[in-house]
């Protein structure tokens, strides 16, 4: 869906545009907090923050569909992008003490829908499509000013769609997707049979491409797509295949700076449990556990990465968003289009709303 930008740019411009909606302070302050994007019963779109039982603190009416989040730890507000090929995103916050903060992509920019902030809260990188090249681009956002433009570079490959920071602070590690896509045309891919998707290391102190991994020559139809960076360095990378359905290659894959890329060894019956589709991937505080969802398939994985074991299976029909329950272990959070909000391991929904959660959700506290 293509948003007006003339009329968005007036909407803004007039601070008339989608305002936060009122909501009252949570009781127990001390309670975690996540994000998602949703779609309500009416048909319209939204952004949440909101405690592990659905109590929302703060919601803000989006124009379209949103998709992933980046968090700002000094303030906790966060950022909601909108669903690729999109061309808004909103910062807000969970107190509602200022008003919600939009902002665009350059010009012949769109956004592919994720986001990260530096550690120290003062840039905004975010994945986006130079649109006349096709070019993948990470542009530069600065938080102290309204999130102006700053700056941007390139991901060295196609459709970036997921990033984060490494432990160091200063690499960004990005998944480029390989998927080439024009606004005009939405959400069509134009480059199937030449698709080259890549993990992109990128020194945000100059812009400098440091890695570019690629998966073995046959893969080249495994779109890296969402991603998750452990406390030790390793990244989890989770695909979805574009080739014929009968294919069912590994999903999900691992890498370490200076390695070779590795399939992390799933059994056949969980793999193909997937239906070739991974929606999000999150690991903990302790890099021990990561997880991974498929809403094709109604399926959530969480594995050990130590071990390399596949430590858990859960069934929950169209599950999206997973994030950490917990600081470390094997507690994972999910949301579901169903508008189903759980916990891995828990016997049945902590909550079943009204609010279709979309595809990812974030912690925020």
């Amino acid at each position: 869906m293509e948003i007006d930008r003339r009329a968005l740019c007036r909407a803004i411009g007039a601070g008339m545009l989608l305002p936060c909606l009122p909501r009252t302070t949570l009781a127990n302050e001390g309670t975690p907090l996540f994000a998602a994007a949703y779609r309500d019963t009416s048909g319209a779109f939204g952004a949440a923050i909101f405690d592990e039982t659905g109590e929302i603190a703060q919601e803000v009416e989006l124009p379209a569909r949103g998709h992933g989040f980046a968090v700002h730890r000094p303030s906790s507000r966060v950022v909601a992008f909108a669903r690729r090929p999109g061309n808004f995103a909103v910062s807000f916050d969970h107190g509602g003490t200022a008003p919600p903060l939009w902002f665009q992509p350059p010009a012949r920019h769109h956004f592919y829908g994720h986001g990260v902030f530096t550690p120290d809260g003062r840039l905004l990188f975010a994945t986006e499509n130079e649109i006349a090249s096709g070019r993948g681009i990470v542009g530069l956002y600065d938080a102290t000013d309204g999130y102006r433009t700053v700056g941007a570079f390139p991901t060295g490959g196609i459709g970036p769609h997921d990033l984060a920071f490494m432990p160091d602070g200063r690499t960004l590690v990005v998944a480029n997707g390989g998927i080439r896509t024009d606004p005009g045309m939405g959400r069509t891919p134009l480059n199937i049979e030449d698709m080259q998707p890549s993990l992109a290391y990128i020194d945000t102190r100059n812009g400098d491409l440091l890695e570019n991994v690629r998966l073995a020559p046959g893969l080249h139809k495994l779109s890296m797509r969402h991603l998750a960076v452990t406390s030790r360095g390793l990244v989890v990378i989770g695909c979805q295949h574009k080739g014929p359905r009968n294919e069912t290659p590994g999903l999900v894959v691992t890498h370490e700076m200076g390695a070779q890329p590795g399939e992390f060894p799933l059994p056949d019956a969980a793999t193909r449990s997937l239906r070739n589709y991974v929606s999000s991937v999150a690991a903990d505080a302790s890099g021990q556990y990561a997880a991974i969802t498929s809403s094709k398939g109604g399926t959530v994985l969480v594995m050990d990465l130590q071990s390399r074991q596949l430590v858990k299976q859960q069934r929950i029909r169209d599950v999206s968003g997973v994030a950490p329950a917990k600081a470390d272990g094997e507690a994972f959070f999910t949301t579901a289009g169903t508008g189903e909000i759980g916990r891995i391991g828990a016997p049945g929904p902590l909550k079943t709303g009204s609010h279709a959660w979309d595809n990812h959700v974030i912690r925020v506290t």
